[in-house]
């Protein structure tokens, strides 16, 4: 079973929607034993950083997002990424644009369903079994991303020009 974690500020719905069409078991949940007894943890994301770390604090559900993530596999989506990131003693680009040089990954208004570049999905992860493809198109809408990450994080999806996406 996928726990996809409520903490609340995440995209939780549209995670766990996915999930359900792709035919896997999964639960939303904000409960530590949810969490502790699931092959594996999603921590999906979005709005400002340091309100959704407030929320996760506040949560107490932070220590043990930690531990597990180290136990099991472990998908962080957007603010998600970034949070573990930042717990586990890695690194965040404030602004990609000024200080990464990456493509820009902030599309405005343009439709959600439209690509705008490619994340290359290593095989060996939870997110290539999840979509059974080494390449997802997406249309990111983040000017955040994960510079270093932190301690036993593994990169499973780079996009095209290198930046960390999962």
């Amino acid at each position: 079973m996928i726990a996809v974690i409520d903490y609340g500020a995440g995209n939780i719905f549209s995670v766990k929607n996915a999930l359900d069409y792709l035919g896997f078991d999964s639960l939303l949940t904000n409960k530590k034993e949810d969490i502790e007894k699931a092959d594996g943890l999603i921590l999906p994301g979005v709005g400002a950083f340091p309100s959704a770390m407030k929320m996760l604090e506040q949560s107490g559900l932070t220590e043990t997002i930690k531990t597990e993530s180290k136990k099991k596999p472990f998908l962080g989506i957007c603010r998600g990424i970034q949070i573990l990131t930042t717990a586990l003693g890695g690194t965040l680009y404030q602004d990609l644009e000024s200080e990464g040089g990456y493509l820009k990954h902030f599309m405005g208004n343009s439709p959600r369903e439209y690509s705008v570049h490619k994340n290359l999905v290593e095989k060996d992860s939870l997110l290539y079994t999840i979509l059974c493809n080494d390449s997802v198109e997406v249309n990111s809408y983040h000017h955040q991303a994960v510079k270093n990450p932190g301690t036993k994080l593994k990169v499973t999806a780079p996009s095209e020009d290198g930046g960390i996406e999962a």
